[in-house]
């Protein structure tokens, strides 16, 4: 898996450099937090946490390993997190991850490409396309689903509907895929509104008096799978631990029972 970050992603007031500027000095220090290490993780723990916990969610594992490097290679304006980092985790089975960002170059933008052995995919502006390997086994719906070239390769768009664009002689669904957090907050909403309608249901039945049961009886919804505060406890911990590596300029070891809460 590889995992790229560039500078147009991190822009700030004053440019691609990541510090906001302000007349007043106390307050020029307030805003530019992000590059104080005491207040600050760094690109890894600010930008970087949201693509690490999204190859965790994929791989369904928790990660053995972070090996970090950083270095202040063009904004050297007393700052003191790294504007350029690579990072390097590893998961069980040889699987490991490869991010890099940086603050110093805006080449290629900001994309993720995730390789398997039947295919590789990669996403990039909320879009996404899969590349297969020339012996992968057919899996029928491809056929009728959008090519789009890059270079010398051809992507199949993984797009809503893109299956069906030969039966009804079109070009399948383009409306652009919404950001993920809009995803996110719709999936909350959702399982609030269902949390609400049942406990209005309890109340209504057996009022307000026996707590325990009415816990016990939310615990039997079924809710959208969405992310909790477990998850982002785990996403916050492989952050703090990348950034503890890029500082050192080496490994640390990950043990499962750190990314467990009591």
């Amino acid at each position: 898996m590889k995992l790229t970050r560039p500078p147009s992603q991190l822009t700030g007031s004053s440019g691609r450099s990541w510090r906001a500027d302000s007349p007043s000095e106390e307050r020029k220090k307030a805003i530019n937090w992000r590059l104080d290490k005491a207040s600050s993780i760094g690109l890894a723990g600010e930008i970087g946490i949201h693509q690490l916990d999204q190859a965790t969610w994929l791989l369904n594992a928790v990660p053995t390993s972070v090996t970090g490097f950083g270095s202040l290679i063009l904004w050297k304006d007393g700052r003191e997190v790294a504007d350029t980092l690579q990072l390097i985790v590893e998961y069980p089975e040889g699987v490991r991850l490869m991010y890099d960002a940086t603050l110093a170059n805006s080449f290629d933008g900001e994309y993720e490409m995730y390789y398997g052995s039947d295919a590789a995919v990669m996403m990039r502006e909320n879009k996404a396309w899969m590349f297969k390997e020339v012996d992968s086994p057919l899996l029928g719906w491809e056929v009728y689903a959008r090519k789009d070239a890059f270079y010398k390769e051809t992507g199949i768009a993984l797009v809503a509907g893109g299956s069906k664009q030969t039966a009804l002689g079109g070009k399948g669904d383009e409306t652009p895929a919404l950001p993920p957090l809009y995803s996110a907050l719709e999936v909350f909403l959702d399982n609030c509104a269902v949390v609400d309608a049942a406990v209005e249901d309890f109340r209504s039945l057996y009022g307000n008096a026996d707590k325990r049961q009415l816990i016990e009886s939310l615990a039997t919804i079924k809710l959208r799978d969405a992310a909790n505060y477990k998850d982002g406890y785990a996403a916050t911990v492989l952050a703090i631990k990348a950034n503890e590596a890029i500082l050192s300029g080496g490994s640390i070891e990950l043990k499962k029972e750190g990314f467990e809460l009591a």
